[in-house]
């Protein structure tokens, strides 16, 4: 026996207005359950995977609100065990809603300068490192005729460390600088 049903039985096997079915339908809820011909025309509606479709891509919420209350003795019983109507739904909604959110704060974190780009920081890290290395790679050159002249090794460790300091301090007070400015240009967005 054929499990096809026209939409207006399949209405009344849903305790629904035809309606809803045709509503249910152009949404794409139960489509995968309607049976057309080789011209797209329809042929019914497969009513045990209709009602699974319905169920699980309903808001449960939604369908209450919607739904006309009716006596509970005409109420069709659920198509799945209670506790796991409309989970699917749910999850993927519940998903999604998390995904916007997490967008929406990455976007608000973005703007007000709180987050950046990974290769902006990558390229910006590079560009230190290689002014530090380059930097205390010109020490000997700077520094060379003046230990060629000293004849006591603790004056000569003395120039050397107070120049590799130097260096230093100063990538340090530029790496202060810049997180300054960055605290600035944050506080007046």
């Amino acid at each position: 026996m054929s499990n096809l049903m026209g939409r207006n039985e399949y209405a009344r096997h849903r305790n629904c207005s035809p309606s809803a079915v045709t509503k249910a339908m152009k949404s794409g809820r139960i489509e995968a359950a309607v049976q057309r011909d080789a011209a797209g025309n329809f042929v019914g509606i497969n009513a045990a995977l209709a009602d699974q479709l319905w169920t699980s891509n309903t808001d449960p919420e939604l369908a209450l609100r919607t739904t006309p209350s009716a006596a509970p003795e005409i109420i069709p019983p659920p198509a799945t065990p209670r506790g796991n109507e409309g989970d699917e739904f749910l999850v993927a909604r519940a998903r999604r809603e998390n995904y916007a959110a997490n967008t929406a704060e990455l976007d608000y974190l973005e703007k007000i300068g709180r987050l950046t780009n990974v290769e902006d920081v990558r390229d910006e890290n590079f560009m230190l490192w290689r002014e530090l290395r380059d930097k205390l790679l010109n020490i000997p050159d700077r520094i060379s005729t003046i230990l060629a002249s000293e004849r006591e090794p603790v004056r000569c460790h003395d120039l050397l460390t107070r120049e590799i300091k130097r260096v230093l301090n100063e990538r340090a007070d530029a790496a202060a600088a810049a997180a300054t400015e960055g605290t600035a240009e944050r506080e007046a967005a």
